[in-house]
């Protein structure tokens, strides 16, 4: 386990014990005096996300599905989003963690464990793509390649040339707009 520091408007409010594997993590946080601030906004977040959308009443954790409920849920939501886009996370030196979002959770009641997720930014250029690979058939050939290997037999429509000559899927397709330039149309 690790210890970051969790700093909102650049004050720390509390630590934060976790582990980042990838780019998720999170952990148990520690509140500090400081973290009163922002204590009821998350509380209020919590029991909205607890009541399907709705923010129970004075400090309850069931009730209040009505409209008036669903503007309180809305409202509590948007708060605990204003005050985690003011996070911050720092490690044990001082250094900023880059996260694209943070979120506190829980402390519903005095007794609830308050708990944090975070994503640390992806660096362009670090993190080299996956690129899937093609489906392999039977013949140890991708789909791909049984499809370009493929060949329909077609008849020519001259009355003159009798033969067949094979023709692949791909090879007849005219751009939009312009005739082909092996069709039998006026050249």
């Amino acid at each position: 386990m690790q210890e970051y520091t969790v700093l909102y408007r650049g004050a720390a409010i509390a630590t934060l014990r976790g582990e980042f594997v990838d780019d998720m993590g999170g952990g148990d946080v520690l509140p500090l005096p400081a973290f009163d601030a922002v204590r009821q906004i998350i509380a209020d977040a919590c029991r909205t996300h607890a009541n399907l959308g709705f923010l129970p009443p004075n400090g309850a954790l069931v009730g209040g599905v009505s409209a008036e409920g669903s503007r309180a849920g809305d409202e509590s939501l948007r708060a605990a989003d204003d005050v985690c886009d003011d996070l911050e996370l720092r490690d044990a030196h001082g250094r900023l963690l880059q996260t694209d979002w943070i979120w506190v959770y829980g402390g519903r009641t005095p007794d609830d464990p308050i708990g944090l997720m975070a994503s640390l930014r992806n660096r362009p250029g670090t993190t080299p793509a996956s690129m899937p690979r093609p489906p392999v058939e039977d013949a140890g050939r991708s789909r791909r390649q049984t499809n370009v290997a493929l060949v329909v037999l077609g008849s020519s429509s001259r009355a003159s040339d009798s033969r067949q000559h094979p023709v692949s899927f791909n090879q007849h397709r005219a751009p939009v707009g312009r005739a082909h330039r092996h069709s039998r149309g006026v050249r």
